[in-house]
């Protein structure tokens, strides 16, 4: 009796192993007939394409096929589609074993259909960098294998849905640049083997949920650019294995929490655009690893912590536009893999000190608008990688020391309204041929206009108004090609003006009042086509106004006022600026019916 119940058993395992094996041979021969009709239903490739294939679809390009002959992956990534749609070809019953879909800049349009829900073995989704337009269909929550989800740059509306904590498989999830609306749904603390969750650039509101602490794994969580409120979570401190940390442009209030300390493998912290106050931790020293920190336009109040000289590993620091007092930390100066710090615009005192000429990797230094006082150190000319430096809006005193001249990648320098900068411009300033903004407006600047300053023929801008400066305006001036906007007023410059200003090409703005100059207008000024703004007002100009000046059909603004100009003002010119701002009082000698008149509001 037993040896027949195990015969009949072996019997009854032989037969169900056989219809399965007959079952699955059926459904592995039905299976690619299916897809290849699914995928002529798409309209992805060309029908003859497809036709002239075997009656596999493996051998399309972007095709991957599993040993039975059955389509696992879809990738079309960068593909110019013949069709731009998605369909409801897309389901668990057309693919069956497609685990992969990769069709990000694809040029899609249209909107995601509700059947790629049913694609139930699917674990890899990029539908990234395309025009995708409504709301995400629901049934993606039924996606539970889902360990890449990418929907980023396209026109996706709509809230994020409240069950998204089901696909707990996630590993990376990628909702940015589109148009999401509404708080993150708290069921996000769900997705505990998540690493990487960007959401940047959509209209996200409502607070950070405090679940999202439970997110442990995650690397990289980038929320900048939304609506979002409120505190940073203060059990932040919980993600440890955070490297990036973006939350800018957002209305984030409240103190920065301690914990943020305790992410000691954060290389990139970015918090600009809020509206955080407090101070910044003390421990912030802790964040050995930390490459680029950046929390500019907040309330930030108090000192700089000198634990921040304890991350060595800083590249980039930048927090302008707080309320930052105190002097600058010594410890500052030793970070010495700094390439840009931007302190400016704080209320930071004290004075800058010789260890500044550390900082040699420094390609960006800003410290305008704060109240820093003392010389400009000689070792600033150490600072050789620099391309922009700005000093402007402090209490600096003294000279302009010539080491400045060392620093041959200088594009961008400003010492603006300091008021007490005081001496010569040196001579050494004509070394900077890289130069594009030289600002020296506002201060006590003396002597002449050094000629080596006509050698910089990248400037663009030479703001050098509000000085003390004398002397003639150097001839060679017209080699400054790209200059757009000269400042020369509230001077004591003297003599003529030099015909060369007609060779400024690309000039748009000439302010040369409040000095002395005298002779007549030259005409060749009546050459810089590109000009909208001349000011030759309060000089000793003489002789009449050429009416060649309306052939600028660019100026908008001309005011010659309080010269000694003589004869008729020319109809033309009246004609040109009935509109515009014109300015001639204060020539005694002038005639004809003119007043001064500023531009029409409609103008």
């Amino acid at each position: 009796m037993a040896a027949f119940v195990s015969s009949s058993i072996l019997i009854v395992v032989a037969v169900s192993f056989w219809a399965t094996f007959v079952f699955c041979l059926y459904a592995a021969a039905e299976s690619p007939e299916r897809e290849t009709k699914a995928l002529l239903q798409s309209g992805w490739w060309r029908r003859e394409y497809l036709n002239s294939t075997t009656t596999t679809p493996c051998n399309l390009p972007g095709i991957t096929c599993n040993l039975a002959g059955s389509i696992t992956h879809i990738s079309l990534h960068n593909n110019d589609l013949e069709n731009k749609k998605l369909g409801r070809f897309l389901n668990r019953s057309s693919f069956p074993n497609l685990v992969g879909l990769d069709l990000a800049g694809a040029g899609l349009v249209g909107t995601i259909p509700p059947e790629i829900g049913s694609l139930s073995n699917l674990i890899h989704l990029d539908l990234s960098d395309n025009q995708l337009t409504g709301q995400l269909p629901l049934s993606l929550l039924n996606l539970s294998q889902l360990e890449l989800l990418d929907i980023s740059y396209n026109g996706i509306h709509g809230s994020i849905p409240s069950d998204l904590g089901n696909l707990n498989n996630l590993v990376y999830l990628n909702l940015s640049s589109n148009s999401f609306y509404g708080p993150i749904p708290s069921s996000i603390g769900h997705l505990i083997n998540l690493t990487h969750f960007y959401i940047h650039w959509n209209q996200i509101n409502g607070q950070l949920p405090s679940s999202i602490t439970n997110l442990t794994h995650l690397v990289g969580f980038d929320a900048s650019l939304n609506e979002i409120n409120g505190s940073i979570p203060f059990d932040i401190g919980n993600l440890k294995n955070l490297v990036f940390l973006f939350l800018d442009d957002n209305k984030l209030e409240g103190p920065l929490p301690s914990t943020l300390c305790q992410l000691t493998k954060l290389s990139s912290l970015s918090l600009d655009l809020n509206q955080i106050g407090g101070s910044i931790p003390l421990d912030i020293g802790k964040l050995k690893n930390l490459h680029f920190l950046s929390m500019n336009v907040n309330n930030i109040s108090g000192p700089i912590p000198r634990s921040l000289g304890q991350l060595t590993k800083l590249t980039s620091l930048s927090v302008f536009s707080n309320h930052i007092s105190g002097s600058i930390p010594s410890q500052i100066w030793n970070l010495t893999n700094l390439n840009r710090l931007d302190l400016g615009n704080n209320e930071l005192s004290g004075q800058l000190p010789p260890t500044l000429g550390q900082l040699t990797n420094l390609s960006k230094l800003y410290l305008n608008s704060n109240r820093i006082n003392g010389s400009i150190p000689l070792s600033i000319g150490r600072l050789v990688n620099l391309s922009s430096l700005y000093l402007n809006g402090n209490m600096l005193s003294g000279p302009l020391p010539a080491t400045l001249g060392h620093l041959s990648n200088l594009q961008r320098l400003n010492f603006d309204s300091n008021y007490k900068i005081n001496g010569s411009i040196p001579s050494e300033i004509g070394n900077l041929k890289n130069l594009e903004i030289l600002g020296l407006e506002n201060n006590h600047l003396t002597g002449p206009l050094p000629s080596s300053i006509c050698n910089l023929t990248s400037l663009q801008f030479l703001h050098l108004s509000l000085n003390q400066l004398s002397g003639l305006l150097p001839s060679g001036i017209g080699n400054l090609k790209n200059l757009t906007r000269l400042q020369l007023g509230s001077n004591h410059l003297v003599g003529p003006i030099v015909l060369s200003l007609g060779s400024l090409e690309s000039i748009e703005y000439i302010d040369l009042s409040s000095n002395h100059f005298n002779g007549s207008i030259p005409m060749e000024i009546c050459n810089l086509s590109t000009l909208n703004f001349l000011d030759l007002s309060h000089n000793s100009i003489v002789g009449e106004i050429p009416s060649e000046l309306s052939n600028l059909t660019n100026l908008t603004t001309l005011n010659l006022a309080y010269n000694n100009l003589n004869g008729s003002v020319p109809s033309s010119i009246l004609l040109q600026f009935k509109n515009y701002s014109l300015n001639l009082e204060g020539n005694e000698e002038l005639c004809g019916n003119f007043t001064a008149h500023e531009p029409h509001k409609s103008n």
